[in-house]
């Protein structure tokens, strides 16, 4: 007669131990009497949870339980169905030491070495909400990664997508930076924010706002959130070590303060510096700068307005002057303008102002020139912190001191002057055998003696009369 399917259809025994039970349902029990799937091993009893009725295989123990399968090349498990017995397997081959996991007649899905290698052929989906972690370098497109993760494509993209917004107008999406010790510890982005008129950030939190925004309008703000309508716009210093270029008809602009104005079809193709709205410095296109003017006809033009009257006592210069200092106090310390003609050094000028002493405000004002032979440049002339004129000597003690380097025979005039403790002028003259000869006035200024060799000769007084000989003529001419 037909039986149940609880009941025992067939048994296996030890004596009186079961070792083999076969159930009116089919289901073998190897170390059960009730075996709840179609083959069921157990070796210690335990509670089982619910087994569903699709469960062919069910291997029960108390603490471990294995299937072992044990061949000298490869083992696999098969998963088939109405239209192959092979749509999916498990294999393991001990050649490579690798475990397949396959989908279909011997197609790959992934496969895992005894290193922990795992390699995945099509697509991986990570679902849920929890985490996952890699401890090494990610590679997509690339079996070598050389990175934490490292992209290989002919064109590799990102792809960030804001989920949780409402709306396109709300969704942003950042890439973090940060550092820390035992936690994270955020210091930067870089993200789009749809919220912020969908622009591009760069942002440092420790600096407390962007350092750099890109608005959907193309425009660059370094420092700011509102670069407005300009192409770039910066808050705060600037440096750089190469050029900086504006093409034709890109003009300029002056918002009521410092500006540089470069090129264009408002400003030509000058080169203007302002300030407090005002163009100071002007360089046109034919390489001439103006000070003060926007039209410099020559390489060098400066123009100012000073109604004050000229004082020659005053110790600073007027808004009109051309200023340049050494802050050197050191004795013959100089301030200098240099002239040159040509193309080589052969053809140089300058006039230099030099400090004639270490402890005041001693100076002098010097001419130079280069000999007409091949030389350093010479000093020509000197005007001296007394107001002495020197030509040929670099100490005039004298309103006007003449020297030359002529040959000894050569007799110059040296001297123009007053004699000491007197309003008596003269022009002394000297030869090489140090010799001298005067051209003199009395104290009236009336009179004129010729004295040669230190001995008056010739006399002409305030009446015509001229002696030789003698110092006071009775007639037009009076020899003695």
């Amino acid at each position: 007669q037909a039986l149940g399917n609880a009941e025992t259809v067939w048994q296996l025994q030890n004596y009186t131990s079961p070792l083999v039970t076969v159930l009116g349902s089919g289901n073998v029990g190897i170390g059960t009497t009730g075996p709840g799937a179609k083959l069921h091993i157990m070796d210690v009893a335990t509670t089982l949870p619910a087994i569903s009725s699709h469960t062919k295989l069910l291997i029960q123990d108390s603490d471990y339980a294995f299937l072992s399968i044990n061949a000298p090349t490869a083992g696999r498990i098969y998963f088939g169905d109405a239209g192959s017995e092979s749509s999916g397997y498990i294999s393991y081959a001990h050649s490579t030491d690798v475990m397949t996991l396959g989908v279909g007649a011997g197609g790959l899905a992934s496969t895992i070495d005894s290193s922990g290698n795992l390699t995945q052929v099509g697509t991986l989906t990570v679902q849920g909400t929890g985490n996952s972690s890699i401890a090494g370098n990610v590679g997509i497109g690339t079996t070598g990664p050389g990175r934490l993760l490292h992209l290989s494509s002919t064109q590799p993209r990102i792809r960030m997508e804001d989920t949780s917004a409402a709306t396109v107008a709300e969704a942003s999406a950042f890439i973090e930076f940060g550092k820390g010790s035992g936690g994270w510890g955020q210091k930067g982005y870089i993200g789009f924010d749809s919220s912020a008129n969908d622009d591009l950030k760069i942002d440092n939190e420790s600096s407390g706002g962007n350092i750099l925004l890109l608005t959907n309008a193309g425009n660059v703000g370094i420092g700011t959130t509102e670069p407005g309508s300009w192409k770039l716009y910066v808050n705060g210093n600037t440096y750089s070590s190469g050029y900086f270029r504006v093409a034709a008809g890109g003009g300029y602009y002056v918002d009521g303060g410092a500006a540089i104005k470069l090129g264009g079809s408002t400003g030509g193709d000058d080169l203007g510096f302002f300030t407090n709205s005002l163009e100071r410095i002007t360089i046109n296109s034919s390489g001439n700068v103006g000070i003060g003017t926007t039209g410099p006809a020559t390489l060098l033009n400066t123009k100012g307005t000073l109604a004050t009257a000229y004082v020659p006592t005053a110790n600073v210069i007027n808004a009109t002057g051309i200023y340049m200092q050494n802050t050197s106090d050191a004795l013959g310390a100089y301030a200098q303008l240099g002239f040159q003609v040509g193309s080589s050094y052969n053809r140089l000028a300058y006039i230099s102002a030099v400090a004639e002493s270490a402890t005041d405000s001693n100076s002098a004002l010097t001419f130079a020139t280069r000999p007409i032979s091949s030389g350093a440049v010479q000093e020509r002339m000197r005007i001296n912190s007394t107001g002495n004129v020197g030509i040929g000597t670099t100490g005039p003690g004298y309103p006007l001191a003449v020297y030359s380097g002529g040959a000894p025979s050569t007799i110059e005039a040296q001297k123009i002057g007053y004699f000491a403790g007197s309003t008596v002028g003269y022009l002394e003259f000297s030869g090489s055998t140090g010799n001298t000869s005067l051209v003199s006035t009395n104290a009236a200024g009336g009179n004129i003696f010729i004295t040669p060799y230190n001995s008056s000769r010739v006399t002409a007084i305030t009446q015509g009369n001229v002696g030789i000989g003698t110092t006071s003529p009775l007639a037009k001419l009076h020899i003695a």
